[in-house]
């Protein structure tokens, strides 16, 4: 309970911090509707192509190849993550609940949407990486742009570590396990005490480094696609309202403000990604209109737009039958 009251202050307090640029950047939706449909459709299906790389992603770690629940239940989550302070241990409880009820195994949604989120985020870390050409070449960038791109570049080399250990190392995943079955059987003393939680995850560890083997460059192209997508209707925005900016140093600029969007104070980063990417956008050199415009449109199509389609989501979900499973081919 004291968790969450610390959330909820800590939400409220950023959000006075962040109320000017979200002010500033949804003043301008009204403009969106008059950008050219092509630029909005174009937005729009780098959005969905987005999202279809991640299901196809889970479709790999958790060797089922069905669609619709696998959909359903990550929309649904990324809605859940987004309404709710520090929002993501919401969404996941969602989706491992909707996995579940479409039958896949307990420990299987749980080491799966664990591998997709380190695979994820060392996807989104991917970008930095591609940043640093730029800030080496002598561009005239902004020093908190280059900072941001390091601290980037840094925090891929750590998440990239801890993925390579959970996916190589017994003796991490093991301790891990060890901590949540300690964290269950205390939570559930009416219940039996659970012994066999590090054999299964460890099995489970290795079913699923079995399937990132056997799909290897899908999975790498999947774990680093969903950013780059997001990149690309980023760039698509900027067209979209005129705003002439150099790719690469966009690039620099949405690589930076993906660093700024994980504060987790905001339900999905309200405000600090907004903040964050009109602010590096405008370092970038972007007109300061021009960089609200382009924002605004972006998070109709990043954060909008998947809200509406989560809340669809978790109503067809209610209604739906199990399907039978179909492997992974």
């Amino acid at each position: 309970m004291r968790a969450r009251v610390w959330l909820t202050v800590a939400a409220f307090v950023s959000f006075v911090f962040v109320w000017p640029t979200l002010r500033d950047v949804y003043r301008e939706l009204g403009q969106v509707l008059h950008l050219h449909p092509g630029w909005l459709l174009a937005i729009v299906g780098c959005e969905v192509a987005g999202f279809v790389s991640v299901w196809e992603l889970q479709r790999i770690v958790l060797r089922d190849g069905r669609w619709r629940p696998i959909a359903t239940a990550q929309l649904a989550a990324n809605a859940a993550s987004h309404v709710v302070p520090a929002g993501g241990a919401a969404g996941l409880a969602v989706q491992v609940r909707m996995l579940t009820a479409a039958g896949i195994d307990l420990t299987t949604a749980v080491s799966g949407l664990t591998a997709t989120s380190v695979l994820g985020t060392a996807g989104l870390f991917v970008l930095p990486l591609a940043a640093v050409p730029t800030v080496l070449t002598g561009n005239r960038l902004d020093h908190r742009l280059e900072v941001a791109v390091w601290i980037g570049v840094a925090a891929f080399v750590v998440v990239a570590a801890v993925g390579t250990a959970l996916l190589v190392a017994d003796r991490p995943v093991l301790a891990l396990a060890r901590f949540l079955q300690r964290v269950r059987n205390v939570s559930r003393r009416r219940h039996l005490p659970r012994t066999d939680v590090p054999t299964r995850v460890l099995a489970e560890r290795d079913l699923i480094r079995e399937s990132l083997a056997r799909h290897k460059l899908l999975a790498a192209f999947t774990s680093v696609s969903r950013t780059g997508f997001d990149y690309v209707a980023l760039i698509l925005c900027l067209g979209a309202v005129g705003a002439g900016a150099d790719p690469a140093v966009a690039l620099v600029a949405f690589a930076a403000s993906e660093v700024a969007g994980m504060v987790p104070f905001t339900p999905g980063g309200v405000g600090f990604v907004e903040a964050g990417l009109t602010s590096t956008l405008i370092l970038a050199g972007v007109h300061r209109h021009d960089a609200f415009l382009a924002v605004a449109t972006y998070r109709v199509g990043s954060l909008g737009l998947p809200l509406v389609a989560g809340l669809v989501a978790l109503a067809l979900f209610g209604r739906e039958a199990e399907p039978d499973k179909v492997p992974v081919s």
